[in-house]
């Protein structure tokens, strides 16, 4: 029996969210030099994941356009004097079930920076981690994953994608806590 697509998506990321949260949980979001350095470390990965999937989405997947987080996290920057840094590339096969484990980890993100947005100080910008979470969009989106993912090898290539994109993440964190 194949499980289900969103509990194999957790199972075989725990890990590599955990080694994320840990890698942007360094930073003390209540310090002005630290959220900086949070925001700028996003700023790395983020337009690019978010172009990889604007380039690959498929219509049914929509509305994507409506919860980009660029935007948001770009006016920060801006709002902080900050030039936004040289977004690492990202690039994955584009496949359906590739936009799925990229969206999960992309939209979970978005679920975890509303937790985040509490710790920002006061008087500083936080139209990143405070965009609206799109609840009805992420249950939409959890309830199209057995259509998409039909089978053990689309279930596994969710989960390839999830794993790169943590990866990703990771890595546009890393230089950033280590500076």
């Amino acid at each position: 029996m194949i499980e289900p697509p969103r509990d194999a998506l957790r199972s075989a990321t725990r890990d590599a969210h955990a080694m994320v949260d840990e890698a942007f949980g360094r930073f003390d979001l209540a310090e002005d030099a630290s959220y900086r350095a949070f925001l700028t470390a996003h700023a790395r990965i983020v337009p690019s994941v978010e172009a990889w999937l604007d380039a690959h989405q498929p219509v049914d997947m929509q509305p994507w356009t409506l919860v980009r987080r660029w935007p948001a996290l770009s006016a920060d920057l801006a709002e902080l004097g900050i030039e936004p840094p040289t977004p690492v590339p990202f690039a994955l096969s584009g496949d359906i079930a590739s936009v799925c484990g990229v969206t999960y980890v992309l939209e979970g993100s978005r679920m975890g920076g509303a937790l985040l947005s509490r710790r920002v100080a006061s008087g500083l910008p936080a139209a990143y981690l405070g965009a609206p979470s799109q609840v009805a969009l992420w249950r939409g989106f959890f309830a199209s994953l057995d259509e998409h993912l039909p089978t053990q090898e689309a279930i596994d290539r969710a989960c390839d994608a999830a794993l790169r994109t943590f990866d990703a993440f990771h890595a546009a964190g890393v230089p950033a806590t280590n500076a």
